[in-house]
């Protein structure tokens, strides 16, 4: 994937993020939202790592836009009341963004280990099966 469609895609994840968990809280944000908010970013961190290793930063830059973008988005309608001022609630996200970090370095962890069997076995070819053995020659009498 290009970088402009993982930062397409992590924009789209983190919005959806963020509108996924507005119900869930008690307040105003999915910020209110807790642990479950983390397990959600964690997912699509994850998700994005997993699709591209090589763009991490660009993936977490993207996750984090897409939630400032529905913060903003709930501001300028009106429909945030939280108690914290907005900049403060930027830095907020940032926070919770970091959870999505977590699950980037899973997915891409992941992600390495699966590529990296496939390569090794397209390397090596076939693991040789043991579950058989091979008959030998002749039988020998034992020696003795």
């Amino acid at each position: 994937m290009s970088r402009g469609a993982v930062a397409s895609l992590s924009v789209l994840l983190g919005l959806i993020s963020w509108l996924i968990t507005l119900g869930l809280g008690r307040g105003p944000t999915p910020l209110q939202a807790g642990w479950r908010y983390l397990v959600i970013l964690a997912i699509a961190g994850f998700v994005v790592a997993f699709l591209e290793r090589d763009t991490s930063w660009t993936a977490l830059l993207g996750l984090y836009l897409g939630q400032a973008a529905a913060l903003s988005i709930q501001f300028l309608v009106g429909i945030d009341d939280a108690p914290e001022p907005l900049p403060l609630q930027f830095l907020f996200i940032l926070s919770f963004t970091l959870a999505a970090a977590l699950g980037g370095l899973v997915g891409a962890a992941w992600g390495v280990a699966r590529l990296s069997r496939g390569a090794l076995s397209a390397f090596l070819g076939s693991p040789p099966d043991f579950s058989h053995p091979e008959p030998h020659g002749s039988a020998r009498a034992p020696v003795g």
